[in-house]
């Protein structure tokens, strides 16, 4: 990857989901629906999302304790970035209007992370004459 290469992603849009879930906890079911942690960029962001996803699955509440002790738990909340930051997202959402938009905007940029990784990797392998190419006549 050179200097010039920009990963796509859109961290407000994975701030506002996750802000979302905390405010709305009837949106979680369909945000897990469709997205996993892997569609998010941030790992802080990928992190918060697998607290949730854990206890959404156990069913237990969503909210900033219970997701802060799940992360504990996963030895991550320090990683993360500490209740701190889950405070901070949750005090960025100005409504929870347009989560299918937001949601869009995450899978549309996990979707061309896929690719471009793809196309990284075959051009490694291509500038290595590493693939494994035969031609039939």
């Amino acid at each position: 990857m050179n200097g010039k290469d920009k990963i796509p992603y859109n961290l407000e849009a994975e701030n506002y989901i996750i802000g979302c879930m905390f405010i709305e906890p009837n949106i979680v079911s369909e945000v897990l629906n469709r997205l996993s942690p892997d569609n998010f960029y941030s790992k802080p962001n990928a992190n918060i999302v697998k607290a949730i996803s854990n206890l959404y699955s156990n069913n237990e509440i969503i909210d900033q304790v219970k997701v802060s002790d799940e992360l504990e738990r996963m030895k991550l909340l320090e990683a993360t970035g500490g209740i701190n930051y889950i405070f901070d997202i949750i005090n960025s959402v100005p409504s929870v209007a347009s989560v299918e938009a937001y949601i869009e905007i995450i899978e549309e940029k996990a979707l061309l992370r896929e690719l471009y990784y793809t196309a990284q990797k075959i051009q490694t392998e291509v500038v290595k004459d590493e693939l494994p190419f035969t031609t039939s006549v």
